[in-house]
């Protein structure tokens, strides 16, 4: 049987936040069924950061190749509560 699960997503502060690292915190990680197919992240920053996505499955990193990301993710995206980031994975994905 297959697992998968979404790493913590990868934050690059901003240039202007050198001195300070950003912060993700209140990570929560849910889909509605498998049936949906969609997993939602929801995740605070303190800080405007580049905000990055990854995907692991049975204990390897498979990035994002497996399926399509949105939201607020693989961007920059500015210091907030309630952020969101999507992963659909290709129909071809087991599961």
């Amino acid at each position: 049987m297959k697992t998968f699960s979404v790493l913590a997503m990868t934050v690059l502060g901003s240039a202007a936040a050198v001195a300070a690292l950003p912060t993700v915190s209140n990570i929560t990680v849910s889909s509605p069924g498998p049936a949906a197919r969609t997993v939602t992240v929801s995740y605070d920053l303190d800080v405007t950061a580049v905000v990055t996505f990854d995907v692991k499955t049975n204990g390897v990193t498979i990035g994002t190749a497996a399926g399509d990301v949105g939201g607020e993710a693989d961007k920059i995206v500015l210091a907030g509560t309630g952020r969101k980031a999507y992963w659909t994975p290709h129909h071809l994905w087991p599961g």
